[in-house]
Order: C-alpha cells, then sequence, then structure tokens
C-alpha cells in the first residue's frame, strides 16, 4: 500500500505524495532508529519530521500551524524526546518543543469547534504531560494529571511508541498516586 504512494525523486530519495504520509513514514523510520538503540539518531529523525512538516504549504493558502500533519510531528518529536533525550542539547531541544506546543495548545481556545481535531490536540497534551512528568518537577502536578486524563479523553491517536499510554499512565501514577483514576472518573465518558 505505502509503495504506490511512494515515489523516487531523481535525488534518488522517497517523496511521498502525501505530507500525512511522510510525517507518518519519517516518525515511523525514527521510531525504529530509537528502538534500535540509536538515540541521537532516531531524534534527529523525529526533529527532521517537524521540519518536512512545516515545509508543506498548499498553493495560495498561509500556515498557521496548527495544521494536523505540524501538529502531529511536534507531539510526537516532544514525546520522543521527553522519553529518550539525555544531552544538555537534546534537553534543551525538548524545553523547546514543550514551550511550543504549549503556546499551540493555548490557541486552540481561539479556533471554532467545528475544525479541530480533538485526537490530535490530545497527541500534544499527551506529549506535554509526559515532558512534565519527566523533565519538569516544577510543573503543577495536578494541571498535568488534568492534561494526560484530557489526552486519554480526546482520544490521542497512540501510533507510534513514544505516544504508548500506559508509560504515561505509570508516570502520573508515581507523580500523584491515585489522581489520575480519580480525574478521569471525574470527566467520565465525556469525550
Amino acid at each position: 500500500l505505502v509503495g504506490e504512494h511512494v515515489g523516487i525523486g531523481s535525488d534518488g530519495v522517497e517523496k511521498p505524495d502525501s505530507v500525512v504520509l511522510a510525517v507518518v513514514l519519517g516518525a515511523v523510520r525514527a521510531q525504529v532508529v530509537l528502538l534500535r538503540g540509536d538515540v541521537e539518531g532516531g531524534l534527529e529523525a523525529f526533529d527532521r519530521c517537524v521540519e518536512v512538516a512545516r515545509e508543506w504549504v498548499f498553493p495560495g493558502a498561509s500556515s498557521d500551524g496548527l495544521e494536523p500533519w505540524t501538529l502531529i510531528s511536534l507531539a510526537t518529536d516532544l514525546a520522543a524526546h521527553a522519553r529518550y533525550a539525555e544531552s544538555q542539547a537534546r534537553l534543551e531541544r525538548a524545553a523547546a518543543l514543550a514551550r511550543e506546543v504549549e503556546r499551540m495548545l493555548a490557541r486552540f481556545a481561539t479556533i471554532p469547534e467545528a475544525v479541530l481535531d480533538y485526537p490530535i490536540m490530545g497527541m500534544g497534551m499527551a506529549a506535554l504531560g509526559q515532558w512534565r512528568l519527566l523533565h519538569s518537577p516544577e510543573s503543577d502536578a495536578e494541571t498535568t494529571v488534568r492534561l494526560v486524563a484530557l489526552a486519554l479523553g480526546f482520544g490521542y491517536n497512540r501510533w507510534f511508541p513514544a505516544m504508548a499510554w500506559d508509560p504515561i499512565a505509570e508516570l502520573t501514577e508515581a507523580a500523584a498516586p491515585g489522581r489520575l483514576d480519580v480525574v478521569l472518573e471525574e470527566y467520565g465518558d465525556r469525550r
């Protein structure tokens, strides 16, 4: 299936015919590199996914940074950095990604509900929650628990291991024992 939608450019590099396919293929490759133990190579590959997503524009349309492919790549990049970054440079990159995701999530309050993509917004929430739980101990635990609960309630996309629910839930439980279950019950099935 993928082969039908990926051509080879004159430079010998694969050229997917859609940005979403390019982002997904890039993120899958990045995750495989991480799982093979090449943390720097995997995180660089996730960074490239963000670059590819940002470069994709439609003729005559302006980009506001809230396109689904941009949000998917930002969220997966932040989630991967939250879990795997160790060097100072990578931690600084992750902090910058976290600030960008926070700004992006804040902008959703200004967008008509009819155009919101809740699962993709949830990806940003899940990634930001992981970052806060792992690298931002000064973050308010209750706010972070609610962020993680909302990610689940929004049906966030878990395509990639860096976005898996169980590790996020375990981190949340360790930071605020029992609170995630209480907040999930409070939210109930309001999705």
